[in-house]
């Protein structure tokens, strides 16, 4: 578990230095799970790295968003015809 917590830190990191060339400090807020906001300012370098590693992970999460809800419609949609067929065949599910 030790050794994928260091792999996870260093795909951070590298994440972190391809985001942002060199590491350079920026300000932005971070929303918590218990709904408090920190300011990235107040937050030491490994803080930091992680929390900018999440603001690159939540604009990939919202460039994705559509696609994923695009998705979840189309396989409704299936769903609901895979239904409508399966009652037309009747109980035996075979054609009539």
């Amino acid at each position: 578990m030790e050794n994928k917590n260091e792999e996870n830190k260093r795909e951070d990191k590298k994440s972190l230095e391809q985001t942002q060339g060199t590491f350079q400090k920026q300000t932005f807020d971070i929303n918590m799970p218990d709904g408090s906001t920190l300011s990235s300012d107040s937050l030491d370098d490994e803080q930091y790295r992680v929390a900018a590693t999440m603001q690159h992970l939540q604009g990939q999460i919202q460039e994705l968003a559509p696609q994923v809800q695009e998705f979840d419609l189309k396989r409704d949609h299936f769903n609901l015809k895979q239904k409508e067929l399966q009652d037309l065949l009747g109980s035996n599910g075979k054609p009539n």
